[in-house]
């Protein structure tokens, strides 16, 4: 499977994203090896699921973040 290679490019991208430095690359990788754990006990749908609820919650706390900071 392609995901464990995948999760490792995508957790080095967030060098520069929200949150940044080395604790998003972290957080990022986590992340990635969850999903790929619920892909591979459960489904790729139920992984997908769960990857747009948190997009969901992320953009929220974003879009709050620029709205009531500035």
């Amino acid at each position: 499977t392609l995901f464990p290679y995948t999760t490792l490019f995508r957790s080095l991208a967030h060098q520069s994203g929200i949150p940044g430095g080395m604790s998003g690359v972290v957080a990022s990788g986590v992340f990635g090896l969850v999903l790929t754990l619920i892909a591979l006990q459960t489904s790729l749908r139920a992984a997908v699921a769960v990857h747009l609820v948190v997009d969901v919650v992320i953009f929220g706390v974003v879009a709050a973040n620029v709205v009531y900071l500035g």
